[in-house]
């Protein structure tokens, strides 16, 4: 894994510098939104199943990892949920001492506009998942409504509707973003979809792994 910026340092094999490189990049305090997403050359946010992990890469799903244990709450759409088969959030072990002093996983928030949630979180504790309702959700009350739970790091993972929502109402800190190597054509949503938005990113950091670029973006 190289850091193309700001920095030049490389960890090449070395697992524990290359571990310090993703944390002094992604471990940051709160309160701070994020949204996090992987595209391919072409813009597609999903693969030929529709799922984001279809190309998700390996260096991208350690990045993923980290940014899970960081935050105190992942905010995802009931769509996103079903689609992607979303469970209760583990954490990797390699992140876990990112929890200490926190509750051992973040709170996940399904944002449903039936007032439903998918089947595989239909069972889980409700200290492990929030529904919040409306059609449409106004972020920035759904960004009050988690602060006012204590919850300062949040992590927005899609789906693409929900995405360009959170930007249009400029409740969006950082866009984490890769570019995942590949290029698959045909018809596929990008990580924003919605009418026009107008937003200007700022380069933080851009990390390179096997042709992978690993990119992260103030707005």
């Amino acid at each position: 894994m190289r850091e193309l910026y700001p920095g030049t340092t490389q960890s090449d094999d070395n697992t524990e510098s290359e571990r310090e490189l993703l944390l002094r990049l992604y471990d940051a305090p709160g309160p701070l939104l994020r949204l996090n997403f992987v595209s391919t050359l072409d813009g597609a946010a999903t693969g030929e199943d529709n799922r984001s992990g279809t190309i998700n890469t390996e260096a991208d799903t350690r990045v993923f990892a980290l940014l899970r244990a960081w935050a105190d709450a992942i905010v995802v759409g009931a769509g996103t949920a079903r689609a992607e088969r979303y469970e209760v959030p583990d954490i990797d072990e390699e992140w876990q001492p990112l929890r200490t002093g926190r509750p051992a996983r973040p709170l996940l928030v399904v944002v449903s506009a039936q007032d439903q949630l998918p089947p595989l979180l239909a069972d889980a504790a409700e200290d492990e998942v929030l529904l919040i309702s409306g059609d449409p959700v106004a972020p920035r009350d759904a960004v009050r409504t988690l602060r006012d739970l204590g919850h300062e790091r949040i992590l927005v993972e899609g789906g693409p509707h929900l995405a360009h929502d959170f930007v249009a109402a400029g409740a969006v800190d950082e866009l984490c973003l890769t570019w995942s190597p590949r290029i698959i054509g045909g018809e596929h949503p990008r990580i924003f979809v919605g009418d026009p938005l107008q937003a200007q990113g700022r380069l933080l950091s851009l990390l390179e792994a096997d042709d992978a670029l690993i990119s992260r973006w103030g707005l």
